[in-house]
């Protein structure tokens, strides 16, 4: 997606991407904090952002100027993307950034896809990413996937739910209890 007439550019590990200052406080009180409060330097032009990906912040943008999610294949296309990310992580990634964000509208979009992507291999990983962001529509659809009964049988023989005991174990015999057979 290109930005033209940007008055910011954000610095994510390297690379450089535009957007406007006014559009990212529109649509996100904390961008509006961050990018308009009063104690903010509106001559600065330049942002360092730390602890995030650059196909994340494009996924923010593209989501923050359309409304909706990006094409996968746009994402991983664009220039200075040398990284391949699993559309799991990338929807995980984003979630949380448009959870910090508080773009609402966001958050459900990638529950949403992440609702549809879950498998044998990363049910517990979801539900556990469910449970700890307390998004119950996720965690319902996790549950509702692990307890059938050809999928518990082999999701409890991962790690991942060995794992659970320790890290969740509500969740673990909360499994354990609605198992159907």
């Amino acid at each position: 997606m290109e930005i033209s007439h940007a008055d910011i550019i954000f610095e994510v590990e390297g690379q450089e991407i535009s957007a406007h200052r006014l559009v990212l406080a529109f649509r996100s009180p904390v961008f509006e904090f961050d990018l308009l409060g009063a104690k903010v330097n509106r001559d600065c032009h330049r942002i360092k952002i730390y602890g995030t990906h650059p196909l994340i912040l494009k996924g923010i943008l593209h989501y923050v100027y359309t409304d909706c999610l990006p094409k996968m294949e746009d994402i991983l296309s664009t220039r200075g993307s040398n990284t391949i990310m699993s559309l799991e992580k990338f929807y995980h990634l984003l979630m949380v950034s448009a959870e910090k964000y508080e773009l609402i509208g966001l958050c459900n979009l990638c529950k949403d896809r992440l609702s549809g992507l879950v498998s044998i291999e990363n049910a517990i990983e979801f539900l556990t990413l469910a449970e700890d962001g307390k998004y119950a529509q996720l965690k319902e659809i996790c549950v509702e996937f692990i307890t059938e009964g050809i999928n518990y049988e082999k999701i409890v023989r991962t790690k991942e739910y060995a794992i659970l005991y320790q890290t969740h174990p509500d969740l673990y015999f909360e499994l354990g209890a609605m198992r159907k057979v």
